[in-house]
């Protein structure tokens, strides 16, 4: 009998000890929930495209209007996150990284090569205030030296009366975080909808590492089942950039605050190590800025779905 209580201790002790080594998939044990790869059919996808459709920066487009190659990723005048003073001249890179509002801070972890999100877009936000009333939302840049970032980006210019709605990469620069330029800036026309929005009317944005130091831009085309390399967004990393986000980031709104739909960001992913786990305490944290704006915010998963609207 002292035998058999013996072994089932020994038996009760071993388990107790397996039990408590981390287990991938688990949340409760390493903080990683590995991303059922069955759900998400781009994660297995291998074809690949080059963007087909409208690209403002391109000088063969009928619409190519250079410059916006140089309309700066921060802006000025903005007003400040916390306290609301205005800050000058943000295209100085001062402060960095980003001037998110909410949504998700990204964690420079080496063996990350991959980030991906299903982005919501609107085709009917309007802002009515002419002062470069700019929203980036959402907006998506890597870490671990990545320096592209694609923002959807809906956008007020002075004295130009068309709203403008579009997708943009953004090439942070190799030696001043924070300024560079948009390599890429593609208007949200009915073809972009037909071939790269969903049914929930979302896009899949990814930023990608291939080799060595390149990183790519691309979106998943739903008509082709393909990856689509976006124009010009091959570049080689920064070892600067050590942070990325993916974020709901707004200049000059509050100047007078628009009426706004709810944007999401969704299934926020990382691949480690050719494993793709959703974001959450390993990979990100969450981004909490937007102390002024009016709009109500949710984060339904630490930290990889999230949204902002009313």
């Amino acid at each position: 009998m002292k035998k058999l209580i013996a072994i089932a201790m020994s038996i009760v002790l071993l388990v107790t000890m397996f039990s408590s080594f981390p287990v991938l998939g688990d949340d409760s044990k390493d903080g990683r929930i590995k991303v059922d790869v069955t759900k998400f059919p781009e994660l297995t996808c291998n074809k690949y495209g080059v963007y087909q459709g409208d690209n403002l920066l391109d000088v063969n487009s009928p619409n190519y209007d250079p410059s916006l190659k140089n309309v700066p990723r921060f802006k000025s005048n903005s007003l400040d996150r916390n306290n609301g003073t205005p800050i000058l001249n943000r295209n100085s890179g001062v402060p960095w990284p980003g001037q998110a509002d909410w949504g998700t801070w990204l964690n420079n972890v080496a063996t990350v090569t991959l980030w991906q999100a299903y982005q919501k877009i609107d085709t009917t936000i309007t802002f009515t205030d002419t002062d470069n009333d700019t929203l980036f939302a959402p907006t998506l840049k890597g870490a671990n030296g990545c320096r592209l970032e694609i923002a959807v980006w809906y956008w007020k210019i002075p004295g130009v009366p068309v709203m403008q709605r579009r997708v943009g990469v953004f090439s942070h620069s190799t030696t001043t975080p924070g300024q560079g330029d948009w390599v890429a800036i593609l208007p949200m026309t009915t073809s972009f909808i037909n071939t790269y929005v969903d049914g929930a009317g979302r896009i899949i944005a990814r930023v990608a590492k291939y080799g060595a130091n390149q990183w790519r831009a691309l979106l998943y085309n739903q008509t082709w089942s393909q990856w689509d390399v976006l124009p010009y967004s091959t570049v080689s990393g920064n070892a600067a950039l050590t942070i990325g986000w993916d974020a709901w980031e707004e200049w000059n709104l509050a100047n007078s605050w628009p009426t706004l739909p709810q944007l999401t960001s969704q299934n926020l992913l990382v691949q480690d190590n050719g494993t793709p786990y959703f974001v959450t305490s390993t990979y990100g944290s969450q981004c909490n800025q937007g102390t002024i704006f009016p709009y109500s915010k949710t984060m339904t998963n630490n930290f990889y779905n999230w949204s902002v609207g009313p």
